[in-house]
C-alpha cells in the first residue's frame, strides 16, 4: 500500500530512496499509514534482505593541493599554446581561489544551457584607477593592466543564490605578492584576449567567424586526472569538484575562521562546509599547539564543571552526578 502510494502522488516508478522517505514523511503526516505497519513482516523481511546487501565504500574525492593548481596553471600557459589552452589555466585558478562549483564556470554542452550557472561576460567587472567606471570584461581590449583597480565577480546564477540576487567578491590589483596578483592577471589576460559577447560565459571566445567555442566539462575533467597521475596519485580520487574543496582545505590549514570559509564556498551551514574540507599536517600541527598550552583547560575549570548552583531549599552547593 506504502508503495503504491508513492507511485500514485509523485508520478514516479520505480520510487527512489529519498522519494519513498519523503512519501513516508507525508503519509505520517497526514496519518496515512498506522505506525506498526513497520511490524508487518513483509516490512520486516525487506529490512532484513537490505541488510544482507554487500557494502560498498563512498566515493573517494579529494581536495587538490595548491602546488597542482601551479603546476596546471604554468603548463598551460607556456608560449606558443592557443586560446583553448589559456581559457584551461584561467578555469583552474577561478575555481580554485573562488571555490567554483563545476556549473559556475564550464559547460557540459556545446551550446551553454540558458539555465547555466556560469559566469557571464557581463559578471566579471575591472574597476579603473581614480574612477568609478566598472569595465565588463569584453570591453576591455584597450585597457591595461596598470590601469585597473579592482577585479569584481558576480555570481548570479548558482544554485543556493536567490533569484535575482548576485554575491559580488572582489580583489584589488595593488597586493605587492605576486603570487596574490598572479590569479587576477590571468583573468584581466583572458578578459582582454578573447573575444566574447555580453551574454557570452566568460571561459569562451569567438573565432573570426563568430562561432562560440566553450569550456568543456569534460575538457576540464581530463586536464584534473592527468595532473593527478603526474602527481603520482590516483585519477579516480579527483573531480572538478576537487577544485572547489581544495580552497577551504587550505584555508583550514592556515586558520581562516569558520565564516570566512563558509562566506567563500556559499555554504549555509558548518555541517554542509565540513563535508568538503579534508585535514592536513599544517591544521594539525596547529590543533596540537593550541592544546599543549597549560593555561587553556585548568584543575580549576574540572571544579567548577563539577559543582552545580546551590540547591534552593538547603543553599548547599550540589555536586553533579556524571
Amino acid at each position: 500500500m506504502f508503495i503504491s502510494f508513492c507511485l500514485d502522488s509523485l508520478h514516479q516508478s520505480p520510487p527512489t530512496i529519498p522519494i519513498i522517505l519523503s512519501g513516508l514523511r507525508h503519509c505520517l503526516r497526514l496519518k496515512l499509514v498506522d505506525v506498526n505497519i513497520f511490524d508487518h513482516g513483509l516490512i520486516k523481511a525487506a529490512r532484513a534482505g537490505v541488510a544482507r546487501l554487500p557494502y560498498t565504500s563512498t566515493r573517494q574525492r579529494l581536495p587538490y593541493t595548491f602546488a597542482m593548481v601551479q603546476h596546471i596553471m604554468w603548463q598551460y600557459t607556456e608560449p606558443g599554446l592557443c586560446h583553448n589552452d589559456f581559457m584551461i589555466a584561467v578555469a583552474i585558478s577561478m575555481a580554485y581561489y573562488l571555490s567554483l562549483r563545476a556549473s559556475e564556470y564550464i559547460s557540459k554542452t556545446l551550446v551553454p544551457n540558458s539555465e547555466t550557472h556560469q559566469f557571464e561576460s557581463q559578471s566579471i567587472e575591472f574597476l579603473l584607477h581614480d574612477t568609478s567606471i566598472l569595465l565588463p570584461s569584453h570591453q576591455l581590449s584597450r585597457v591595461l593592466w596598470k590601469d585597473i583597480a579592482v577585479i569584481r565577480f558576480t555570481l548570479q546564477h548558482a544554485k543556493n543564490i536567490k533569484q535575482g540576487f548576485g554575491i559580488p567578491i572582489w580583489f584589488t590589483t595593488t597586493e605587492e605578492n605576486e603570487d596574490v596578483t598572479a590569479f587576477l592577471q590571468l583573468v584581466f589576460l583572458w578578459a582582454k584576449m578573447s573575444n566574447r559577447m555580453a551574454n557570452d560565459p566568460f571561459l569562451s571566445f569567438r573565432d573570426k567567424t563568430g562561432s562560440l567555442h566553450c569550456l568543456q566539462y569534460t575538457t576540464i575533467q581530463r586536464v584534473i586526472k592527468s595532473c593527478a597521475t603526474e602527481f603520482g596519485f590516483n585519477p579516480d580520487w579527483f573531480t572538478s569538484h576537487c577544485l572547489r574543496m581544495a580552497g577551504p582545505t587550505a584555508a583550514l590549514a592556515a586558520g581562516a575562521s569558520d565564516s570566512d570559509i563558509l562566506r567563500r564556498g556559499r555554504w549555509k551551514s558548518l555541517p554542509t562546509a565540513l563535508q568538503y574540507h579534508r585535514s592536513s599536517i599544517k591544521s594539525n600541527n596547529n590543533m596540537l599547539r593550541l592544546i599543549t598550552d597549560p593555561t587553556l583547560f585548568t584543575g580549576r575549570d574540572l571544579q567548577l564543571c563539577h559543582v552545580l548552583p546551590p540547591n534552593a531549599s538547603t543553599g548547599q552547593p550540589t555536586v553533579r552526578r556524571f
